[in-house]
């Protein structure tokens, strides 16, 4: 929410692989709202 609002965000943990299953979630619903027309490509990108 924050960074889909313009603010710069740093995700940090002390396990790389919860770090990516992060990031592949936030990636996994952004699409989602990029495929429901609630977010464009460009916006998931920034």
């Amino acid at each position: 929410v924050a960074a889909q609002a313009g603010y710069a965000v740093i995700l940090q943990d002390l396990h790389e692989d919860i770090l990516a299953k992060a990031l592949q979630t936030i990636e996994k619903n952004m699409a989602r709202e990029v495929k429901r027309e609630k977010l464009t490509e460009a916006q998931m990108t920034e």
